[in-house]
Order: structure tokens, then C-alpha cells, then sequence
């Protein structure tokens, strides 16, 4: 019990600045219960809580493969290999490492666990252990949530960038679904991880947000789950059918969380507004809806939001003079991945 409870306090250590007080518990660790101490320091490679999870499940039928349901999470820093080069090596370093920390402890705070590390782009999981409607409710919502705790973080990194660096921006990208989870590796090494279309479709979506402007882009297999009375800000971005795909993917862009205050009214606003506009196009007016996304793309000129605004736009004009075929429900087909 005292030695979980030392592993327990180093994980909540590792993510402060305080090397000294690490240090310190970390050598005591290591004095009572090597064991332990060789756990923990595992899990600082490969996360504590797959540690955790490896540990639980070992010799389970999970570790041969199975199917179960999950939300996948997708996020990188746009353009950060010129962010990059403007740094030494051993800056680069220490920026990922901070930033890592944050959004981990984001993700994990909210029922969450990271499954890779990936340059620096972050696929984390929300598991869902069985098909109660609250139990998926919990997960997309929990991975929203975490969504938007990561953004918050990095408003704070932001704040304390050198100079030189620009504003870090990050997309990330939400899918819900049937994934396989096991054991993937060689006789040397070996991962638990998750794959399949699912976890292929999430990537996918974090890559449209690029696309369309939005900071936290989730599907409709996402946002449909959410309880009745959820507070999310939602921006519905259209209909999309990814080159490769047969079907298309409804998404939406979290704004935020409504709080009731006047400042969410013109975000509400806004979403109404684009509500408006997709309504008309997924009903063919497309001179009223091209009309709409249009305004839309003005006032939103200067912002990331401008994109999806005017790739509906100039789709609109497209539609007048090359209509879609009748059996059209709407989406649009994208021609890159």
C-alpha cells in the first residue's frame, strides 16, 4: 500500500517543476521496492495508466486481440516543423516534453489514456466498456471535455512562448466506433494498441480540421451520443465524404461549452447562421446558400473559421452550374487525404 501510494504521489510529481521533491521520493521508491520503482519508471515511457492496464489484463482474452468500443482522439501542433527549426535541440526537447505533460494530464483527467506519440501528434483512447447509452454518453463527452482542457493548455503555453515563436495553433480530431485492441509487436517488442477503420477515420478527421478551420472537428457518431442537456458549443461544418471512403461523415466544430454569459451569443449566432446556410444547400438553393456562406466568409475573413466558409461557398457555385445527381444527400467529396 505505501509503495503504491509513493508511485501515486511520483505521478502527480512528473508533471510539476519540482525536480528536487521527484528526486527525492523517486531514490525512497527505489530503497523500499525496486519492484515498484521499475513500474513507475516504465510507465514514464509508456504511460501509467497502460501500465496500469497491462497489469490488470495480462493473460486475458484483450491481449489476443478483441473488439470493443471506443472514442479515438487525434491532435498535432499545425505547421510545427518551422516552429521547429526555430529551436535547439535541446529546446525542441523540453517544449514537447511540457507540452506532452499538459495535454496527458488533460486527457487522463478525463478518463482518457494516451496510446502513441507520434512526432508531435497525440492518439489517445476513451474506452467504452459496454453499450449502456450513459456509458458512451460518458466517453464522447469525456473526450470532448478533454478536447477542450487541451486547448486551454495551450492558451497557457502561449502565453509563455519565447520570443520569436509564433502562436502555436493545434486541430484535433474525435471519432466513436468498433476498434481492435491487442497486443501487436514482436517477440521483442510488443504494444497494446488500438486499430481498424475507426482509429483510421479519426486521423482522417483531425486532418479536415486543418481543412475546414475548426480547432476540435467530431463526427456525428460523436456528437449524436452526447446527453440531451449537454452544454457544447457545436458549429455544424457539413457533410464530407474523404477520398477512399464509400460513406460520408457528418462533423461538427466544438466551439466551447455554453455558459450562458453574453459573450457565447454571438457564437450562437454564428451557428445558427451556418445552420441556416447548410439547410439551403443540403435543399439545393444554392444561390441562397452560397449567398449565406459568403457573408459568413467575410466576417470570418481573417480567421481559420474562413476556410470552411469558403470551401462551402465556392461549392455552392459549383452545384449552380454542375448540380449534383438526384440520389445527392448533401455531402461533399473531398480529393485529398
Amino acid at each position: 500500500e505505501a509503495n503504491n501510494r509513493y508511485r501515486e504521489a511520483l505521478r502527480h510529481i512528473d508533471l510539476s517543476e519540482d525536480e528536487l521533491c521527484r528526486k527525492t521520493i523517486s531514490e525512497e521508491l527505489k530503497a523500499q521496492n525496486k519492484d515498484s520503482w521499475l513500474l513507475h519508471t516504465a510507465g514514464r515511457f509508456i504511460g501509467h495508466k497502460q501500465i496500469d492496464f497491462l497489469l490488470n489484463e495480462a493473460g486475458n482474452e484483450g491481449f489476443r486481440g478483441e473488439k470493443k468500443n471506443a472514442v479515438i482522439l487525434f491532435s498535432d501542433i499545425r505547421d510545427f516543423t518551422s516552429i521547429s527549426e526555430k529551436l535547439s535541440p535541446g529546446e525542441l526537447i523540453s517544449f514537447l516534453n511540457d507540452f506532452f505533460g499538459l495535454m496527458t494530464k488533460s486527457i487522463e483527467s478525463n478518463n482518457g489514456f494516451v496510446d502513441k506519440f507520434i512526432g508531435d501528434e497525440i492518439m489517445a483512447i476513451f474506452s467504452v466498456n459496454d453499450d449502456k447509452p450513459e456509458t458512451i454518453q460518458k466517453a464522447v463527452e469525456d473526450a470532448s471535455v478533454a478536447a477542450l482542457m487541451m486547448l486551454t493548455e495551450l492558451d497557457r503555453i502561449n502565453r509563455k512562448l519565447p520570443n520569436g515563436i509564433s502562436e502555436l495553433k493545434m486541430g484535433t480530431g474525435l471519432h466513436y466506433g468498433q476498434v481492435v485492441a491487442g497486443l501487436i509487436g514482436s517477440p521483442q517488442k510488443r504494444s497494446y494498441t488500438f486499430m481498424g477503420d475507426v482509429v483510421n477515420t479519426a486521423s482522417r478527421i483531425e486532418g479536415m480540421a486543418k481543412l475546414l478551420g475548426a480547432n476540435i472537428l467530431v463526427t456525428e457518431e460523436v456528437y449524436s451520443n452526447y446527453s440531451k442537456n449537454n452544454k457544447f458549443l457545436l458549429r455544424p461544418l457539413g457533410k464530407y465524404q474523404p477520398k477512399g471512403k464509400e460513406s460520408p461523415l457528418m462533423v461538427a466544430d466544438i466551439m466551447g461549452i455554453d455558459d450562458c454569459s453574453v459573450d457565447m451569443l454571438p457564437v450562437k449566432a454564428e451557428i445558427n447562421e451556418v445552420k441556416e446556410c447548410l439547410e439551403l444547400f443540403y435543399n439545393r438553393d444554392f444561390i441562397k446558400a452560397r449567398e449565406g456562406f459568403e457573408v459568413l466568409y467575410q466576417k470570418c475573413i481573417n480567421t481559420p473559421k474562413a476556410k470552411a466558409y469558403g470551401l462551402l461557398s465556392e461549392k455552392s457555385k459549383y452545384f449552380l452550374t454542375e448540380p449534383p445527381l438526384k440520389d445527392w444527400n448533401g455531402e461533399i467529396k473531398l480529393k485529398s487525404k
